[in-house]
């Protein structure tokens, strides 16, 4: 009985267009090295490993967006804190109304319910 060879889950894909090309000509990778194409015994297999690095990508694009999310809140508080000190510096304070922005939070954030 001959052996199988199986995918493990870091097998990584070639570059999408690469596997584009080769689907249209009937061939997909089946080795961990991308180096041997041969004709395509199964379809379904060859969509499911499709599928799979279509999920890491978007599973790595996601991450992105996340990081890019953090970094534009931390930004944010940064720039208000900024502006903050800036105005408490140039004395500008008599704006400010602590027990009243406390109100709103609580009151935006569903806590109380005025």
């Amino acid at each position: 009985m001959a052996k199988v060879r199986r995918r493990h889950p870091s097998y990584a894909h070639p570059p999408r267009l690469t596997r584009a090309a080769l689907s249209t000509n009937g061939l997909s990778y089946t080795s961990s090295t991308g180096a041997e194409a041969v004709p395509n015994r199964d379809p379904l297999v060859d969509a499911h490993w499709r599928l799979i690095g279509e999920v890491f990508l978007l599973r790595g694009q996601m991450q992105d967006m996340v990081a890019c999310r953090d970094l534009l809140v931390q930004q944010v508080r940064a720039s208000a804190r900024w502006e903050l000190m800036k105005e408490w510096l140039e004395k500008r304070v008599e704006h400010w109304n602590p027990e009243g922005e406390y109100r709103c939070h609580l009151f935006l954030s569903g806590r109380i319910s005025h």
